[in-house]
């Protein structure tokens, strides 16, 4: 009788982020989804260079989506990370991004108002904060995280950003949890 090796297949996901260090975050995230055996990988695409507003992002993703699809197959879930700053004061805009994400089923992850906030967000006593402001956001976070300059790398995140602290965000960030929780978090 032989043995036979098996590869399991890893769910595969793409994940559209704003700026480098959503990226590097992202790219983090799937080290640790890695050593949690969690079978999946995570497609971590930089959407924001050249697309300004929120609609503009969406536009963007679909164009990477079908490019990295048509190389490696279709992906079952699909994320976009995106500022809640750039449609604060346009709920027209906010509504027309998320209905196209929701026809070409992208799911947006909107960061309360920026990602300095939802980075804010991992550190201890912090979950609460919701700073109204990216101002008051980058501020508060560099009083929890000292060393936080823009933007990060992945090795700066990784030597701050654990396990558990994406486990205390999650406790807070609703669709963020919802995200971990497809992952099989």
């Amino acid at each position: 009788m032989t043995s036979r090796n098996f590869i399991r297949r890893r769910k595969r996901i793409f994940v559209g982020c704003e700026g480098e260090s959503e990226q590097a975050y992202f790219q983090v995230l799937a080290e640790i989804a890695d050593a949690k055996d969690l079978n999946v990988h995570l497609q971590v695409c930089l959407i924001g260079e050249g697309a300004g507003s929120a609609l503009a992002k969406v536009h963007k993703a679909i164009k990477e989506v079908a490019k990295f699809e048509r190389r490696s197959g279709t992906f079952p879930l699909k994320y976009l990370v995106i500022d809640s700053d750039l449609v604060e004061n346009a709920p027209q805009l906010k509504f027309d991004a998320t209905r196209l994400a929701q026809e070409r089923r992208i799911k947006i992850i909107w960061q309360q108002p920026c990602h300095e906030a939802f980075l804010l967000r991992h550190f201890p006593n912090c979950g609460a904060l919701r700073p109204p402001t990216v101002g008051l956001a980058r501020s508060k976070l560099k009083e929890a995280w000292q060393a936080y300059k823009k933007p990060m790398t992945k090795l700066a995140i990784a030597k701050t950003i654990s396990q558990e602290h994406i486990n205390q965000a999650s406790m807070v960030e609703i669709e963020y949890a919802a995200f971990l929780a497809e992952l099989g978090w």
